[in-house]
């Protein structure tokens, strides 16, 4: 797997046909067993939203990495929010997370976002690597969910 093939660009409307091969790199990252799969419908959705931005990586027709980004304003303060970052196991340690995060901290900057979040499981160490090494800083807070 040579990182030089590998292509980035948005994902778009007619890529909802690999929804199963976006289900199975949400699934390399989820992997807790109680994973929701996406719909053709769910990325219809997304796609659909200005606030939504979801960028790919692709080794020829196959996507092998995905990141998205959501923004919002909270009161004075443009945010986003990065989600669902994996790179296939078979593609890891290439680059291509780096590249897919970096692409959208800039878009990010182009927006105007003054704050970015990303959420990290303590448990991917080399994630969370990445992330620092791309200048995101640990909080010490806590995130709550509420499953509904």
């Amino acid at each position: 797997m040579n990182c030089m093939s590998i292509i980035y660009r948005d994902l778009v409307t007619g890529d909802k046909a690999n929804v199963a091969e976006i289900n199975s790199l949400l699934q390399q990252m989820r992997n807790d067993g109680k994973t929701t799969l996406g719909t053709t419908n769910d990325i219809e959705v997304i796609l659909n939203d200005p606030s939504a931005r979801v960028l790919i990586a692709q080794d020829g027709s196959k996507i092998v990495g995905i990141a998205a980004m959501y923004s919002y304003l909270r009161i004075g303060i443009p945010t986003s929010i990065i989600e669902d970052v994996v790179v296939d196991e078979r593609y890891r340690r290439q680059g291509i997370g780096e590249t897919l995060v970096g692409h959208l901290v800039q878009i990010a900057k182009k927006k105007g976002t003054k704050t970015l979040f990303l959420t990290c499981r303590s448990t991917r160490a080399a994630a969370r690597g990445l992330y620092k090494k791309l200048g995101f800083n640990v909080r010490d807070t806590s995130v709550l969910n509420l499953s509904l």
